[in-house]
């Protein structure tokens, strides 16, 4: 047992600056990290499922190996062929109890070897956990997974126990087979190398270009941020400087109130009856008239004129008829007459007619149609 571990790490003291890049790949629960912590030589109570990915670094002697630790969900199976570009070999684990899961190895196995990216790559099949007494043996899993025909460019299957107790050495078929894997990646160490080289420089490229083009995004996303708040900036004193419409309207229908205020107050005055109108400007004639001639004129005081009543109208229609007889038996003068008869009748004419018109202004007053009571 000792003397196989002493050769294991003088082995691997030949391999010198050799630095290799494995995956670790399975269904979940099959035993990849326990497998990993073996080979680190940790504790394996402290093992947690791997969720999602999981890079581990084994130094043996001068060889260094970076292991990817992918997670075997079926929701992250279809992540496993990003890594092939990136790596020089594979290691496979199984669970040899679960008999159920070994048709999904088959079929993942088959994508492996199928995908361009991993062509010609070394594989190494781990069946996990035969210390278990409902282990499958190595030739009942290549059987059932139908190994010899899905024509494995270079693999090697073996079973082990990747969980021991802490202190117990690793599982001899975990180191012959680790082995075995570094010395295939050897021998076509530097064919890989330059695609694993050419892959990294495209990932690589692809990455610093997603990196401008994001760059570029986001310059294009900051530039339009601050042409937007420049456009709002100007906007908001735009809008402050000139009065919006709504109060360019409200302004209008102010200054269109303060016009028909005069407008409304002239309507609001009491407008006076037509009799009333005629009355004022017979009065003025007549005291423009007297003053012509040299009279003293006193305003008379005007009365109220009387509410409308049949009695009144009865009463002036007389006095109407009464005047119509008096003039009927005013005697004539003759032809002859002398001068002062002639100048005395025109006198008493101009006084009866005057008289006359006073009482017909002062009755179509009294009978106009707006001083009729309702």
């Amino acid at each position: 047992m000792f003397g196989l571990v002493r050769n294991f790490v003088f082995w691997i003291k030949k391999k010198q600056n050799k630095h290799m890049t494995i995956v670790v790949i399975g269904v979940n629960n099959a035993g990849k990290t326990t497998l990993l912590t073996a080979l680190k030589g940790d504790n394996p109570d402290l093992v947690t499922p791997t969720v999602g990915f999981s890079n581990q670094e084994v130094t043996y002697g001068r060889v260094k190996l970076n292991i990817f630790d992918l997670g075997g969900a079926e929701n992250f199976r279809g992540i496993w062929k990003h890594y092939y570009a990136e790596v020089f070999g594979a290691i496979y684990v199984l669970d040899s109890t679960d008999k159920k899961s070994l048709e999904v190895s088959k079929n993942c196995l088959l994508e492996l070897v199928k995908d361009p990216r991993f062509e010609g790559k070394p594989i190494l099949i781990l069946a996990n956990k035969r210390d278990l007494p409902n282990a499958s043996t190595v030739d009942d899993i290549s059987r059932e997974m139908e190994l010899d025909q899905l024509q494995l460019p270079s693999y090697r299957i073996l079973s082990c126990r990747a969980l021991t107790k802490e202190g117990d050495p690793i599982d001899d078929n975990i180191t012959r087979g680790v082995r075995w894997l570094v010395d295939s990646i050897d021998t076509q160490y530097r064919s890989l190398f330059g695609r694993v080289e050419a892959k990294a420089r495209e990932k690589q490229e692809r990455e610093e270009k997603r990196k401008r083009i994001e760059a570029a995004r986001r310059q294009r996303e900051i530039e339009a941020a601050e042409r937007a708040e420049r456009e709002e900036k100007e906007r908001q004193e735009a809008t402050n400087q000139e009065p919006t419409s709504q109060e360019t309207e409200a302004q209008m229908k102010l200054e269109v109130q303060r016009e028909m205020q005069p407008e409304q107050k002239k309507e609001a005055q009491p407008i006076q009856s037509t009799g009333a109108l005629q009355t004022n400007d017979q009065e003025a004639t007549k005291e423009k008239k007297r003053e012509s001639e040299g009279e003293k004129v006193t305003t008379p005081r005007r009365e109220p004129p009387p509410p409308y009543s049949e009695q009144a109208a009865q009463e002036s229609n007389a006095r109407e008829r009464g005047k119509e007889e008096k003039d009927s038996l005013t005697p004539r003068q003759p032809t002859g007459a002398s001068c002062s008869d002639k100048k005395m009748s025109e006198i008493v004419q101009s006084e009866s007619s005057k008289e006359r018109k006073e009482e017909e202004t002062q009755e179509g007053a009294d009978f106009h149609p707006l001083n009729t009571p309702r």
